[in-house]
């Protein structure tokens, strides 16, 4: 009995042995995406107090840029201070500290260089953008932070206004330690120092001439489209009016867009009803912003403009912002419209589009559509899966007149269209990219390939092909992530292309239904157990209270008992009846 006992108390602890162990294993595998510098992030994020100079002292890391996150080193060109407002799965598992952003040099031409020194510590990241603006003007400028090296700068665009700019944000894009990216944006009470930097004019550059400028009528409700006459001596990739109430000298602003083949304003939702005067008007191109004003000033060209429109309250399923504008009040009103159809934000002075503007349009049926100087990125609010603050500029130049890396794989024949690096997006965006000059020379009229560069495997993805231009000159397809592209007339060779993914399969392993498979596994493991064990005590306890029959050798025994007794009482009545025979033979001899 006591070796049997023992067998079963083995066979327990065994059995307990091996579910610890499966759980530690299921355990572990869970945990493996929690990293040491997650948790740091994690503990970073909740401090009170972060102060800058408890890292100056790191040191430029360039690999950050090409490898996979890791919180030990730093990347000169990027950073984020507070804990991110992420698209990852959990955002505390990512951090990025921004801890030193300043200007060696604070002036320079447009097209040249501006020198900065940015120190982070955290996650490595995919991109940043930095924005100034100045208020006078009401224009500002974006710029991409690179690098060569250990120096770190961003380059003034060509088409800037020679004026004084102070910094307005920097929106920051990295890669998550989980799957896909976050952002970042600090505003000018973020950093410690203030930045401004000074656009010197450059006498080489020509001003954009305009020849005449009016309106097709000169009444309008809003929300309708207000077509425009606009001759210049070249063609303008941005025209900015601003208007005054003649009554109440409110100041409003319109941007050309394209509709149908020709330009049209239109004004913002937040526009009172009155009537306006024209009194100032930008216009830019990819080589210069030339203004043009009825009050002259350092910055513009005196112009005596001569329009009138009388604007009357209109539709209201659509709403129309200008990004530079846009208040909270503006981001409620559209989260609680209810008929509210479209949603128009104009960004060419301002490019950064907040994550509020995400927020209050995501889960909706409203169309997003944000313009930034004749392009388009158009959202459905019920695709946005994440929010997050993204840039919206895009420059494009011919591999003819510039020199860029992807020349050295297909020659100069193609454009590059380069958006800002925000990574991926909240969602699917439609992008209508417009014809500019230099793509109708490079491109002409034929249907084209457009291709996605991969800068670090140095490879191209096809994105479309037999891409044509529409009636408005817009080429139009969809991205999930802003980077490079290429358009090209010609198909690549295989050679140059990369494995391509479905863009709806997500790494298994990446994906949190590997840890729900798992857990699964691991309850189904411990049910099976307990039914086993279930089983086997109620099987045993059967075997315990079932009455126990003779064994067969027994029986047999007890029968030879029965007939050996049998025997030695018939031996005993035999030996009686012998004696008494023995004693009556002995009285009869005696007689």
């Amino acid at each position: 009995m006591k070796e049997q006992k023992k067998k079963i108390f083995t066979w327990r602890i065994n059995l307990f042995i091996f579910l610890i162990f499966s759980l530690g294993c299921i355990f572990g595998v869970a945990i493996s995406g929690i990293q040491i510098p997650s948790l740091e992030g994690y503990l970073m994020s909740k401090a009170t107090t972060i102060t800058t100079n408890s890292y100056q002292e790191i040191e430029a890391d360039p690999s950050c840029y090409a490898t996979s996150p890791n919180a030990t080193c730093s990347d000169v060109d990027y950073g984020n201070a507070t804990s991110p407002n992420a698209t990852s799965d959990d955002a505390r598992d990512d951090f990025i500290l921004l801890t030193q952003l300043t200007a060696e040099n604070t002036s320079a031409q447009a097209g040249q260089r501006i020198y900065l020194h940015c120190y982070t510590y955290g996650n490595c990241l995919n991109g940043a953008t930095l924005t100034f603006y100045n208020n006078n003007i009401g224009l500002g400028f974006t710029s991409q932070l690179e690098f060569e090296g250990d120096t770190t700068f961003i380059t003034i665009p060509e088409e800037t206004v020679p004026a004084t700019y102070d910094f307005s944000s920097i929106i920051l894009n990295a890669t998550s330690y989980g799957s896909g990216t976050f952002t970042k944006m600090y505003g000018a009470n973020d950093i410690e120092n203030k930045l401004s930097i000074t656009v010197e004019k450059n006498e080489s550059i020509k001003d954009i001439e305009l020849k005449k400028i009016d309106f097709e009528k000169d009444e309008i409700a809003i929300g309708e489209n207000l077509g425009v006459i606009l001759q210049t001596d070249v063609e303008v990739s941005s025209a900015k009016f601003t208007f005054k109430n003649t009554q109440t000298e409110q100041l409003v602003t319109a941007y050309m867009k394209k509709d149908g083949g020709k330009d049209y304003i239109s004004f913002a939702s937040s526009t009172k009803e009155g009537t306006y005067e024209l009194t100032k008007l930008v216009l830019s191109n990819s080589n210069s912003t030339t203004i043009y004003s009825k009050d002259e000033d350092q910055s513009s060209i005196a112009y005596n403009f001569d329009n009138k429109i009388k604007v009357n309250s209109g539709d209201n399923t659509t709403l129309e912002y200008n990004n530079e504008e846009i208040t909270s009040d503006d981001v409620t009103e559209i989260a609680t419209s209810n008929n509210v159809q479209r949603v128009i934000i104009n960004a060419d002075t301002k490019s950064v589009i907040s994550e509020d503007i995400f927020n209050a349009v995501k889960g909706k049926t409203i169309e997003l559509i944000i313009n930034y100087k004749g392009n388009q990125f158009i959202f459905i609010g019920q695709e946005i899966t994440t929010t997050k603050d993204i840039d919206v500029s895009i420059k494009s130049y011919s591999l003819v007149s510039r020199f860029d890396e992807i020349k050295n794989f297909v020659g100069e024949n193609g454009v590059v269209v380069n958006f800002a690096s925000n990574g991926n997006l909240p969602s699917k965006a439609r992008i209508k990219i417009k014809q500019t000059s230099e793509m109708k020379t490079v491109l002409g009229s034929n249907s084209i390939y457009v291709y996605y560069y991969d800068d670090l495997t140095q490879k191209f993805e096809e994105v479309v092909n037999n891409l044509v231009a529409d009636s408005d000159g817009y080429y139009t397809f969809s991205v999930t992530h802003n980077s490079k592209f290429l358009f090209t007339t010609e198909k690549l060779d295989d050679s140059l292309l990369q494995e391509t993914e479905d863009e709806n399969v997500v790494s298994f392993l990446m994906s949190n239904k590997v840890y729900l498979i798992l857990i699964i596994l691991a309850l189904v493991l411990i049910v099976v157990v307990i039914v086993i064990i279930i089983v086997y005590n109620k099987k045993k306890k059967e075997v315990t209270n079932t009455p126990v029959a003779p064994k067969k050798e027994d029986y047999l025994t007890d029968k030879k008992i029965e007939e050996i007794k049998t025997e030695e009482v018939n031996e005993d009545s035999k030996d009686t009846q012998k004696e008494e025979l023995q004693e009556n033979n002995e009285d009869k001899k005696e007689e």
